[in-house]
């Protein structure tokens, strides 16, 4: 038996127990379909719609996105997902042709097709727990 090493003390050790199992991936590079732990992950992060309007659809009404498209070189990490309702995600970014992005602290950015129309969400989303 290998040596499981620092970061699974530190997960079994330091994280609750939603946490404390085996590592799994949470970025994959390209792929069209999201595994489960990815999308166990950005549920878990986000915790409701991140449609920076504001949506409080919660996470069993969501689902995860990949904010940049594969072909547009997007990939699927947990950094580049997003959790959407069906309407924010198929009506507002795939039928209306909304773009999102991911900011750095945590907080998203929603930009119409046209760019007239910027929406920012207020603030990161609340830590789990």
């Amino acid at each position: 038996m290998r040596d499981p090493g620092r970061p699974a003390w530190l997960r079994r050790g330091l994280l609750d127990a939603r946490l404390a199992g085996p590592s799994l991936p949470l970025d994959v590079g390209r792929s069209a379909d999201i595994p489960a732990a990815i999308r166990r992950a950005v549920i878990l992060r986000d915790q409701h719609c991140q449609w920076a309007g504001g949506c409080d659809q919660p996470a069993a009404a969501c689902e995860v996105h990949h904010v940049t498209h594969l072909a547009d070189g997007g990939t699927t990490s947990v950094r580049s997902c997003g959790l959407y309702c069906f309407f924010h995600h198929h009506v507002a970014i795939h039928k209306w042709g909304w773009t999102v992005t991911l900011n750095p602290d945590g907080t998203t950015t929603a930009r119409s097709p046209d760019g007239t129309k910027i929406l920012r969400s207020h603030g990161p989303p609340p830590r789990p727990g």
